[in-house]
């Protein structure tokens, strides 16, 4: 299992993608470019960590049949701050990211992994 630290030092791109696909979204890997996700359908990953309408997915996922899950982003001095957890979140284990993608990617996945 992936530490925190191995998870912030990953760069967005393909990568950190397919960790999120798995583990967040829950696809399976079929063949080395080629992923199922949960309703069975082929495809390749999406760009979550440099898209924002493909790392919006992630926040819809992480919501999905939760009452009592929130969710924070911030734009602070020209970096974004993400996190998920239970209302109200708190306060601890901040980290910046320079893009929005990027900090909802590994927000979920530190979340997710309980990292």
């Amino acid at each position: 299992m992936l530490t925190r630290e191995q998870i912030l030092a990953m760069d967005s791109g393909p990568e950190l993608d397919k960790l999120v696909a798995e583990k967040v979204m829950g696809w399976t890997s079929i063949a080395k470019l080629r992923w199922k996700d949960p309703k069975g359908v082929t495809n390749f990953v999406p760009d979550y960590s440099t898209d924002i309408s493909a790392a919006w997915e992630v926040v819809e996922k992480m919501s999905r049949g939760k009452t009592d899950c929130s969710f924070v982003l911030q734009f602070h001095f020209e970096r974004y701050y993400a996190k998920f957890g239970e209302v109200p979140i708190d306060n601890k284990r901040w980290n910046s990211y320079l893009t929005a993608p990027e900090a909802i990617c590994k927000a979920a996945l530190l979340s997710t992994l309980e990292v």
